[in-house]
């Protein structure tokens, strides 16, 4: 493997694993002791969404990005795929029920008529339910397809290769 192309592998993995854990644990911070300080700064986003809506977020995203991540290390892609199964298995679960959880809550914005049966541009809980489902979405299938891609390029070319 050329030497910019292990750099950019490395830099790739590094910035994945600090933003992954930053944000699972500052997640994890805010669910077990929401009175400190700094789990107060992480829940306050002015949406009007529940603190354990908020955590949750965080929690998942910070796992999406630790298991892209783990796409860079070493091991057969057997292993690899076993790992992930278990994983995505789980963080589908996850994310299912969150999901579900923020239709629930939208369905109980419309209905208290706090808010319009259409998506209100105005109102920021709406931007960020909308946000946080595509955000949740699109590291869903960039871990599916980052799996895939990394372990062909492994195959055909004997080393792994992170399309990111």
């Amino acid at each position: 493997m050329a030497p910019i192309a292990r750099c950019l592998l490395l830099t790739t993995n590094v910035t994945l694993w600090t933003v992954g854990a930053l944000l699972l644990s500052a997640g994890l911070l805010a669910l077990l002791r929401p009175d400190l300080e700094l789990s107060q700064a992480v829940l306050d986003d002015e949406s009007g969404r529940p603190p354990a809506e908020v955590a949750g977020f965080y929690v998942v995203s910070g796992s999406l990005l630790l298991l892209i991540a783990m796409l860079g290390c070493g091991g057969s892609c057997g292993e690899r795929y076993g790992w992930l199964v278990a994983y995505m298995c789980v963080l589908s679960l996850v994310t299912g029920a969150l999901v579900v959880y923020l239709a629930l809550q939208l369905n109980a914005c419309v209905k208290e008529k706090v808010c319009t049966k259409s998506f209100d541009v105005h109102s920021r809980r709406h931007w960020s339910i909308l946000v946080q489902s595509l955000a949740v979405f699109a590291l869903l299938v960039t871990l599916c397809l980052a799996m895939l891609v990394c372990c062909k390029a492994r195959a055909r070319r004997g080393y792994l290769a992170v399309p990111l």
